[in-house]
C-alpha cells in the first residue's frame, strides 16, 4: 500500500492512500461472491447466481460495499503505519476506483 501524508495547517493533514490492484481484485470477488448468496436474479436459484452475472447486472452497488469495506480498513492501516494521532472524523475526497 502507498502511502503520503502532507501537512496541511498546524493540525491538519492530507493523506494519499493507494491500494493495489490485487487487494481491490480479491475484496471484489468475496463481495461479489457474499452478494451472489443473497440475491434473487431471474434465471438462477436463490444462492446460485455466477460471480460474474453479479458483477456486471450490479456493478454500481458491488462497488459502493467494496468501497466500504475497504476505505476504513485502508485509512486505519495508513493512520497506524505513519503512526498519527486522530482528533476528529476523516474526510474523503478524490476517490478514485477503477477497474483495474
Amino acid at each position: 500500500m502507498n502511502i503520503t501524508v502532507t501537512d496541511q495547517e498546524q493540525c491538519k493533514k492530507q493523506i494519499r492512500v493507494e491500494i493495489p490492484s490485487e487487494n481491490v481484485r480479491e475484496e471484489t470477488d468475496k463481495v461479489a461472491a457474499e452478494l451472489a448468496r443473497k440475491l434473487d436474479v431471474p434465471g438462477f436459484r436463490r444462492g446460485h447466481v455466477p460471480a460474474s452475472v453479479v458483477k456486471t447486472r450490479f456493478r454500481k452497488e458491488l462497488r459502493d460495499e467494496v468501497l466500504s469495506h475497504l476505505v476504513p480498513h485502508a485509512l486505519g492501516d495508513a493512520i497506524r503505519e505513519k503512526d498519527l494521532k486522530v482528533v476528529g472524523e476523516p474526510s474523503i475526497e478524490d476517490l478514485k476506483f477503477g477497474d483495474d
